[in-house]
């Protein structure tokens, strides 16, 4: 047991670098970013916000860590530095955008959205620029994308696999 404390621990991520575990939790009323060392100890709160942070993800090269925030009123993407600092929104719409995930060669963000009116998978520039849709299937939500080399997105919420390869 690495924590020890009162509400819910969710979303880990292991840094890339092995020295850093990234994690969403609830300990002080809502739902905020947190890193903590392998063994638990040295957990730092990254995020301070009166809503909630969610869904975080690493940079490959571990420089910036990328999340889901509902603090504008609705979910966006938003990046940071992995101390808490420097924190950029990235999308910035009035419909859901979450799950963010860096693609393998830390240049691109592939998310989900509901921008068209169901949720899609889009893929964007690392600092939000260029958003481009890259699913387009009327009957389903698709969420919890990942990547896969060389750069063929997928999604977890239709059990099957989508495949598109991206440049």
């Amino acid at each position: 047991r690495l924590t020890n404390v009162s509400g819910q621990e969710l979303m880990p991520r292991w840094s890339p670098d092995g020295s850093k575990i990234l994690f969403a939790s609830d300990w002080n009323g809502n739902m905020e970013l947190y890193t903590m060392n392998p063994d638990g100890s040295s957990q730092t709160r990254l995020t301070n916000n009166s809503t909630g942070e969610y869904y975080p993800s690493w940079s490959p090269d571990g420089t910036r860590i990328f999340f889901t925030t509902d603090r504008n009123g609705n979910q966006d993407v938003y990046s940071m530095n992995p101390d808490g600092s420097n924190q950029v929104q990235l999308t910035n719409n009035s419909t859901a955008d979450a799950y963010p995930t860096s693609s393998p060669d830390g240049t691109k963000i592939l998310f989900s959205t509901q921008r068209d009116g169901n949720g899609e998978l889009y893929v964007m520039e690392v600092d939000g620029s260029n958003s481009v849709r890259v699913t387009n299937t009327a009957a389903s939500y698709e969420q919890y994308p990942s990547w896969a080399a060389p750069f063929a997105v997928g999604s977890a919420t239709t059990g099957t696999p989508i495949s598109r390869t991206m440049t």
